[in-house]
């Protein structure tokens, strides 16, 4: 007696959990795991658009804060300080996308190609030379470089050309009193960029450019030779870029200290104001600015159905485990050491995915009808052979499916065994009475209804009343 109480005690603590086990409860309760996958993919998705529609609207709708009033003194103010701010960005717009301001001037690469103009008469190689001068200097150059490909904004490739005059030549030209039958003046075009390869592209294309302006001018000003000298490359320290390059910056900077010490005697309301204004030039700066919608997300609604999934397979799991209820027919031979005498399952009993399984498993399925005659046979014969003439089929509420105990009753007696049926020992001293007159009884369980400390009560009820447990049948 000691020994099998000691099997029945702690049963909480000891559980048979196998992995096929957790897998056929995914698979039995898959509309489960479908339909929460379902929900959370659908409040994901929920989330997400009611998230992008709050920032569509707000990305897409006019400016509705509400007007502050200020003296004219206080809006002046405030307009000083947007034009310095706005005069700042501008410079740190040039610093971060000009060339020029990207060039080390301690490294410059500079391809120079000298020029030479001559013609019959020298004031008009002054004026040609000051057509030069100006066609270099006043960006049509770099709009025709351009225009044969250089991949680069005006404004920035402009810095990059030096014109020069010879200008030893033009003093002894204008000091001299002698004049040639070929008056000639000379003059440079300087490139310069981070490195040789960018230089000399650019470069490359200055002699044709020169050369088709020169053929307008033969119409326009007079006829004229353009001759190209020489050209060459070096790598030079250009002190000029540098004092540049340094003066830019702290004009920035000192245009940020210009802004802070402004701001710092506003009140709330200009500062405000100001912060409004810089959003506004913020949004502006966008060449083009696309109307925000709210769609819904693939990606969230995949997300949120893996999340679902797994949730669903956790609380599967989590419950499996810890209903308190057998999940198997195992579990009663190997918690309570009771011998099982048949299994009631019926393959109407399953989804189409655990016949499925069985049908890969190669495990022939079996009618519910089938297992029930078989399951009568096994407890008559065992009777027969054992001689027992009374028996108590000990049950309980738990158990739902009944319609075959009250053939495996009829089959009992048919066979000569008073058979009955008790349900409610655990509540009821007339049934407990009545059930102490049996010596021999069968435990009766209904897989995931049958609970633990239930089926430790009838087992502990048939111990103190001294009857034979001679096995258990299985339902589910």
């Amino acid at each position: 007696m000691e020994k099998r109480e000691k099997e029945y005690t702690n049963l909480d603590q000891e559980r048979i959990v196998t992995v096929s086990d957790l897998l056929k409860e995914i698979l039995r309760r898959i509309g489960l795991v479908i339909i929460l996958g379902i929900i959370v993919a659908a409040l994901c998705c929920g989330y997400k658009y009611a998230k992008d529609s709050k920032a569509a609207k707000a990305a897409n709708s006019e400016d509705t804060t509400t007007t502050i009033k200020l003296t004219d003194k206080e809006q002046t103010d405030v307009n000083n300080v947007i034009a310095v701010q706005d005069n700042m960005k501008e410079q740190q717009a040039y610093l971060d996308n000009s060339v020029l301001m990207q060039i080390n001037a301690y490294d410059e690469s500079r391809v120079t190609l000298q020029y030479r103009i001559i013609t019959g008469d020298k004031q008009l190689s002054k004026d040609l030379l000051s057509a030069y001068d100006n066609y270099v200097t006043n960006g049509s150059l770099a709009q025709d470089m351009i225009n044969h490909g250089i991949d680069m904004d005006l404004q920035y490739l402009t810095e990059l050309l030096y014109f020069e005059k010879d200008s030893d030549k033009d003093e002894e030209d204008s000091d001299s009193t002698v004049i040639t039958d070929t008056p000639a003046l000379t003059f440079e075009i300087r490139v310069i960029h981070k490195n040789q390869k960018s230089c000399e592209e650019l470069a490359a294309v200055i002699p044709e450019c020169l050369s088709d302006f020169e053929q307008k001018l033969q119409e326009s000003t007079g006829s004229h030779e353009l001759n190209l000298v020489d050209q060459s490359y070096a790598e030079v320290v250009d002190q000029g870029l540098w004092t540049y390059k340094i003066d830019r910056v702290n004009s920035v900077v000192s245009m940020q200290e210009r802004v802070d010490s402004l701001k710092e005697k506003l009140s709330a309301d200009q500062v405000a104001l100001v912060e409004k204004n810089l959003q506004k030039a913020d949004k502006k700066d966008d060449a083009k600015k696309e109307v925000v919608k709210a769609h819904i997300s693939k990606k969230y609604a995949v997300l949120g159905f893996g999340i679902g999934i797994i949730l669903a397979i956790l609380y599967i799991v989590i419950s499996y485990i810890w209903r308190g209820t057998i999940n198997n027919e195992k579990d009663v031979t190997y918690l309570y050491g009771v011998q099982l005498m048949g299994t009631l399952k019926g393959k109407n009993k399953k989804n189409a995915l655990l016949r499925l399984g069985d049908k890969l498993r190669g495990k022939k399925p079996v009618d519910f009808s089938v297992e029930e005659a078989i399951v009568c046979a096994d407890v008559t014969g065992y009777c027969s052979r054992n001689q027992i003439q009374k028996l108590l089929l000990l049950s309980s509420e738990e158990v739902t499916e009944t319609a075959w105990i009250d053939t495996l009753v009829k089959k009992l007696r048919e066979a000569g065994v008073e058979a009955t049926v008790e349900t409610d020992i655990l509540s009821s001293a007339a049934a407990r009475e009545k059930a102490a007159g049996y010596e021999v009884a069968v435990l009766i369980a209904q897989v995931r209804r049958s609970a633990y400390d239930t089926l430790e009560q009838e087992l502990g009820f048939c111990q103190l009343q001294n009857i034979q447990i001679a096995g258990a049948i299985v339902t589910e």
